[in-house]
């Protein structure tokens, strides 16, 4: 039987081997984007969880400077340990959430604001403890201490004194003349001392001081009195240097309080700067994320599309290869039905082909 010419080659090992190779090329390529967008999108959910951590802390710094405007107007009214205990407690709570905000490493531009805050946050609880100090200088904390203690001890004994004088100018012979008596004019006095508390009226402070100024020489009148006038005098003096500190803290202490509203007032525009800041960033971010998982989902069609495409054109060739294989041992059926017919001059198509079916033709059939 002569050989004929070798007929186109298949292998099914190339076949397979190509088939798999393609399966895997794509199920990599696939898995490398799906991993890919779980990283991208792993990311940006710990992002998002930062910039909600970071806008929680940047409200509560709100809410608790507004506590402690609160605690400092309880403390400076009840002037109670506890309340100012609360008040620093709430101070320093905000300190800790600015630390824990600048930790996230945030904006050049929040941090900046951030560190104006702590500033101001500073600026105003000096000026809240300056209070706190002054009320307990003055006496306003402790009864049994400060200055209003002192010139209340001195108060006691200028009245008694004032009594003594008093009752001299009545005992004295002849009708006694009502303005010499020193009491109402020390009550005149203690009653220009509290307006002035009250108005800060600087008038009003300097007619008490010239009044006790003059107070000595109302004790010289009488004469079972005049010897006391030095020893009196040296206690008007005391109570006089001691009525002129009291009226300096009380002007200090309502500056300071005016003060301390000021740094207060100066901190709201800074949180909402702070708030503005974040709420722009949240914005950038949202969209960042909408574009992020848009460009996802294209990436993924394009890449499923080309997938199906790699498949589909695989089952075409796979297809194409199979028919050639079926036309293949259909022709070499008939060659070897040929052959056991005892017809030896036809041609076997597949004898000289190097792929499986080549093979075995060329071991099992001898000329």
């Amino acid at each position: 039987m002569t050989v004929a010419s070798p007929a186109k080659s298949y292998s099914l090992r190339v076949h397979y081997a190509l088939a798999g190779l393609v399966s895997l090329v794509v199920v990599v390529v696939l898995s490398v984007l799906y991993f890919r967008d779980s990283a991208k999108t792993t990311a940006m959910l710990k992002q998002q969880e930062e910039l909600l951590v970071v806008g929680d802390l940047t409200a509560g710094i709100h809410e608790q400077i507004l506590k402690a405007r609160i605690y400092e107007g309880e403390m400076l009214r009840r002037l109670e340990d506890q309340s100012f205990s609360n008040y620093q407690e709430q101070i320093a709570s905000i300190s800790e959430r600015i630390d824990s905000i600048v930790s996230t490493r945030p904006t050049e531009e929040l941090v900046s604001v951030l560190e104006l805050v702590a500033l101001q946050v500073k600026n105003y609880d000096s000026q809240a403890r300056n209070n706190w100090g002054l009320r307990g200088q003055i006496g306003h904390r402790r009864s049994d201490l400060g200055l209003l203690s002192e010139i209340q001890t001195l108060e006691e004994g200028i009245k008694k004194w004032v009594a003594e004088f008093d009752q001299a100018v009545l005992n004295r012979e002849g009708s006694p003349a009502l303005d010499e008596l020193v009491f109402p004019y020390f009550t005149e006095i203690l009653v220009m001392q509290q307006e002035f508390g009250e108005t800060l009226n600087m008038a009003v402070l300097e007619r008490v001081l010239a009044r006790l100024r003059d107070l000595p020489n109302r004790f010289s009148i009488v004469e079972s009195t005049k010897s006391k006038s030095e020893e009196v005098g040296q206690i008007l003096r005391s109570y006089e240097d001691k009525v002129k500190v009291l009226s300096d803290l009380t002007l200090e202490y309502h500056l300071s309080r005016e003060a301390s509203r000021l740094e207060f007032e100066q901190i709201a525009p800074s949180l909402e700067r702070c708030h503005l800041l974040m709420r722009s960033r949240f914005e950038a971010f949202q969209e960042t994320f909408a574009a992020q998982r848009a460009e996802a989902h294209l990436g993924g069609g394009i890449a499923f599309t080309l997938a199906l495409l790699c498949l589909f054109l695989l089952i075409g060739w796979q297809g194409k290869g199979a028919g050639l294989l079926v036309a293949r041992i259909n022709q070499l059926d008939k060659e070897m039905g040929g052959l056991a017919d005892g017809n030896f001059s036809g041609k076997l198509a597949d004898s000289r082909t190097n792929d499986e079916l080549g093979g075995l033709v060329c071991r099992d059939i001898s000329y």
